[in-house]
C-alpha cells in the first residue's frame, strides 16, 4: 500500500500524482510482449504442421510474406519465435512509449488547469 498523505493527515498531491499517471517501463514491456508473440507464433506453427491441414499450412505459409525466412516446418518454429518476439518486441516497446507520453501529456494538462483555477502545490 502506498502511503499519499503528509504527516498532517492531508493527502500529497505529488505521491497522489506519481500513483496515478505510473508510467511503463519500456523494455520490460517490449521484451515481455515479444516472449509472448514468439512464443504463440511459435506454437501456432508447431499446431499446423501436427495436424497437417493443407488450408491451415497455406494460411501460415502467408507469413512468409512479412517474416524472412518463415516457413511451416520444424526450423520455421525456431524463425516464428524469432520473428515473432522482433515483431512483439517493437509493437511492445512502441506501446509503452506512446503510453507514457499520453500520461506524461495527461499530467501537464491536469496541472495547468488546476494552476489556472487556483489550486496550489500541485506537481
Amino acid at each position: 500500500m502506498v502511503d499519499i498523505e503528509r504527516s498532517d493527515g492531508r493527502l500529497d498531491p505529488d505521491k497522489l500524482a506519481r500513483l496515478v499517471f505510473a508510467r511503463f517501463d519500456p523494455w520490460a514491456a517490449a521484451v515481455s510482449v515479444g516472449v509472448v508473440c514468439g512464443a504463440l507464433l511459435s506454437a501456432a506453427t508447431a499446431a499446423c504442421l501436427l495436424r497437417g491441414d493443407p488450408d491451415a499450412v497455406a494460411a501460415m505459409e502467408l507469413l512468409a510474406h512479412y517474416l524472412p525466412g518463415y516457413r511451416v516446418s520444424r526450423a520455421g518454429t525456431v524463425t516464428a519465435f524469432i520473428d515473432g518476439g522482433a515483431v512483439g518486441f517493437l509493437f511492445g516497446l512502441s506501446a509503452a512509449l506512446l503510453n507514457n507520453v499520453c500520461l506524461r501529456i495527461a499530467r501537464a494538462a491536469i496541472r495547468t488547469s488546476a494552476e489556472l483555477k487556483g489550486i496550489p502545490q500541485w506537481p
